[in-house]
């Protein structure tokens, strides 16, 4: 490895490294806490040392969000044709309520970033209903959204319900999560 690759290799670890306590600091202190100064001071480094790598504390929070919901909802294909498309439907939503309960910190800090990124409306901006309802219909094998142009409200419906719960993420216990999923998933069957 030459020296260049060597730099660039530990400025990329130093950038995570920065952004890993920026996280922990903002779920665990608050946003409206963090600061340049108290992130330098939890790092052991110089104030002058993180603005080499990030002009300032808005930069971070820019990056913290972006590397968080690049993270956000990534399943592999689980679906055999051999179910039924309306159980097919429910296991997804399923699936995608889980990881919002087993991943609750991200999903917090992505609405305590989109807060302050997005101030006038941070659900709608951080994850729109309409491509969230664009990403179920690539997402879901096409005896799905065949079934959902059937039904054309079904999709629209889900998309709303777990953005509900992705609003209450923030807020509610974890076992207060999975009975509510239980209940919305109950809901979405009766669709059927």
């Amino acid at each position: 490895m030459d020296q260049t690759a060597y730099f660039e290799q530990m400025r990329q670890k130093r950038r995570s490294e920065i952004l890993e306590t920026a996280r922990r600091m903002i779920l665990d202190q608050g946003l409206f806490s963090f600061s340049m100064q108290g992130l330098a001071q939890t790092l052991d480094v110089s104030t002058v040392t993180l603005y080499k790598y990030y002009k300032n504390s808005i930069a971070i929070i820019e990056d913290l969000y972006q590397a968080t919901t690049g993270t956000l909802f990534q399943f592999p294909d689980l679906f055999p044709t051999q179910k039924k498309p309306e159980d097919l439907v429910l296991e997804y939503i399923s699936l995608i309520l889980d990881d919002m309960i087993c991943r609750r910190e991200d999903f917090r800090l992505v609405m305590t970033l989109g807060l302050y990124i997005y101030p006038a409306d941070p659900v709608t901006e951080i994850l729109p209903a309409e491509p969230f309802l664009q990403y179920l219909q690539e997402t879901l094998p096409p005896e799905v959204c065949a079934l959902s142009r059937d039904n054309s409200d079904f999709l629209s419906f889900a998309t709303d319900a777990c953005l509900s719960f992705m609003q209450s993420v923030a807020t509610q216990s974890k076992p207060d999560l999975r009975q509510m999923k239980k209940q919305l998933l109950l809901s979405l069957s009766l669709w059927f």
